[in-house]
């Protein structure tokens, strides 16, 4: 059984990337690396816990800016790799950033790994030098922005294959309306975007071939939102997209409709809706609903309540959002790849 590897397991990105992993990848196994050891976060979790128990998931304390330990890392991954870590603490940037990627996609090289995936940002080339908000990080996050673009480079001279994904800023509830993807090259996009959404967006393209030795930033476009955001008029509209299969964000406490109101799978729904509400809150992101999707009573253990990423308007979505990218050696000669270039050297 293939094993793929995420490195920076506990970031808001990176550990529903492992969620979502555990639900696609039935036939993988998952090690989860961060430099941290508070599994707790993740094993609140039950498809977590669950994976755990069954060897399908391994937990490992690891340091992307030490070589030995990302030996360690990639001891036996013969899968994708997704690079879901930053700096964070003072003077991290080109620590972690930058070093920590090379480190990372040095030790990818030698085990051999199928994919590299590194999570990176807008507005880190020179063609936004100006840009108020990459001087900001720049100066608050001791030049975040430019280790960030020598990190993508480290990556591209690796010579294993990658995807590097740019997200926007992350945002932790819904700016408006359900969601459309909006997907960009060179640098030329802005916006924000839900962490769960950059979950679903690396796990789809970690195997993709499109997405093979390309670049591409991605933000959320959000429709209009309803003027009273806590009136009826969003319950009925979030009632009519749930119908419709289309709304952006789940219910956190509607059981399914199979389950009466005493049934065992309207229990474990309730107390899954109240796990993840207090992970969620626990990591800083109070306003994501739910995540879990509770199963039928009677359901083997293989699939416990809350297994389920409750599907959005994105799944549909991912068949189609890389077709028509570009990979980085069509587009070199560009003014934005070029400008790249010569900022990471």
């Amino acid at each position: 059984m293939p094993t793929d590897l995420v490195i920076g397991c506990l970031g808001s990105a990176g550990s529903l990337i492992v969620r979502r992993l555990i639900e696609e990848t039935p036939d993988r196994r998952i090690r989860a690396v961060d430099y941290c050891d508070e599994w707790a976060r993740l094993k609140k979790h039950p498809e977590v816990l669950d994976a755990a128990v069954t060897g399908r998931l391994q937990f490992l304390q690891g340091d992307a800016t030490n070589a030995k330990s990302m030996e360690e890392a990639f001891q036996g991954i013969d899968g994708g790799v997704i690079l879901a870590f930053q700096g964070g603490g003072f003077g991290s940037a080109g620590k972690v950033d930058h070093n920590g990627v090379k480190t990372a996609v040095e030790a990818a090289t030698r085990a051999g790994v199928q994919r590299v995936l590194l999570i990176s940002s807008l507005f880190v080339t020179d063609r936004h030098k100006r840009n108020p908000i990459r001087i900001m990080l720049n100066t608050l996050r001791w030049r975040m922005m430019d280790n960030k673009l020598k990190g993508e480079q480290r990556v591209r001279e690796a010579g294993v294959p990658y995807t590097i994904v740019r997200p926007g800023r992350f945002v932790s509830k819904p700016q408006g309306a359900p969601v459309k993807l909006k997907t960009g090259q060179g640098d030329t996009i802005s916006g924000s975007i839900c962490p769960v959404d950059v979950a679903a967006i690396c796990v789809a393209a970690l195997r993709n071939p499109a997405t093979s030795g390309v670049t591409f930033e991605v933000v959320d476009e959000w429709g209009k939102a309803p003027e009273d955001q806590n009136g009826p008029k969003l319950q009925q509209e979030v009632a009519a997209a749930e119908a419709d299969g289309d709304v952006a964000y789940p219910s956190m406490t509607a059981p399914p409709a199979a389950s009466g109101p005493g049934s065992l799978a309207a229990t474990q729904h309730a107390a899954t809706s109240q796990q993840d509400k207090a992970a969620a809150e626990a990591d800083g992101i109070v306003a994501y609903p739910s995540l879990g999707q509770p199963v039928a009573s009677g359901a083997p253990s293989s699939a416990p309540a809350g297994a389920q990423l409750k599907a959005r308007p994105v799944e549909e979505q991912l068949r189609t959002l890389f077709l028509g990218l570009q990979r980085d050696a069509a587009v070199a000669t560009t003014e934005q790849i070029s400008g790249m270039y010569q900022m990471a050297t």
